[in-house]
C-alpha cells in the first residue's frame, strides 16, 4: 500500500505542458520499434528535464502512438501547423501524448 501511495503522488507532480505552435523540420523513426522522433520550429519545451534535447519522441509502448505517428506524418507531408502536448519522458526524450494540427 504504500507503494501505491509513493507511486500516486510522484505521477501527481508532473502535469502535460503544451507547447506553441510551429512547423515539423525532421521526423526520424527506428530503429528496431515504432518509435517517432520529432524536430520542430518553435522553442525547445522540456518540462521534465529529459536528458537528450535532440527532439521529442511518439512511445512506441503507448497506446497512441499509430494515431499520433499518423497524424505527425501527415503535418510534415503536407506542411501544416502542430502543437504538442508533453508528459514526462520517453527514450530520455519529451513524451508526445497529444497532436494537434493548426490551420
Amino acid at each position: 500500500m504504500a507503494l501505491f501511495a509513493f507511486t500516486s503522488a510522484t505521477l501527481a507532480e508532473a502535469s502535460p505542458v503544451q507547447t506553441p505552435t510551429g512547423f515539423i523540420t525532421s521526423l526520424h523513426g527506428g530503429w528496431v520499434n515504432a518509435n517517432l522522433r520529432v524536430k520542430t520550429d518553435f522553442a525547445w519545451n522540456n518540462p521534465e528535464n529529459c536528458s537528450y534535447t535532440d527532439g521529442y519522441m511518439v512511445d512506441a509502448a503507448d497506446p497512441g502512438h499509430e494515431l499520433f505517428s499518423s497524424m505527425l506524418i501527415s503535418a510534415f507531408m503536407s506542411g501544416k501547423r502542430i502543437q504538442l502536448v508533453l508528459d514526462g519522458c520517453a527514450h530520455e526524450r519529451p513524451r508526445i501524448i497529444s497532436v494537434e494540427l493548426v490551420q
